[in-house]
């Protein structure tokens, strides 16, 4: 099958149901109450808040050129996760080790998009 060089093949993953015990969100609260609707608690799920690099490779070595993810909103305020880290003195504004990993995994792919 012949693909445009533009095309993306990705896969997408929701904060709450990958980053694992996630202790500040509403969800967890929530579906750990006594008498909850949620049928399983999310408990560690993957780890991926830990485990982003080796996940984000296991994409790549996949053959997939896009990620689609979101930040629980809890954890964006701490000063370097995410892909830009903001210093909160002087408001700058800086590339984290996230970012400098997706950026070297898509060098090494070949994907100059």
């Amino acid at each position: 099958m012949n693909m445009n060089e533009k095309f993306l093949v990705g896969a997408a993953t929701a904060a709450h149901q990958v980053e694992g015990n996630n202790t500040h969100c509403d969800f967890w609260v929530m579906e750990n109450l006594k008498h909850s609707t949620y049928v399983e608690p999310s408990g560690m799920a993957c780890d991926h808040y830990n485990r982003y690099k080796e996940d984000i490779k296991l994409l790549a070595d996949a053959g997939l050129n896009a990620y689609r993810f979101s930040i629980e909103w809890q954890a964006g305020y701490s000063k370097t996760f995410g892909l830009i880290a903001v210093d909160r003195t002087t408001q700058k504004r800086y590339p984290t080790e996230s970012l400098q990993v997706l950026g070297r995994l898509a060098r090494e792919k070949g994907d100059n998009t």
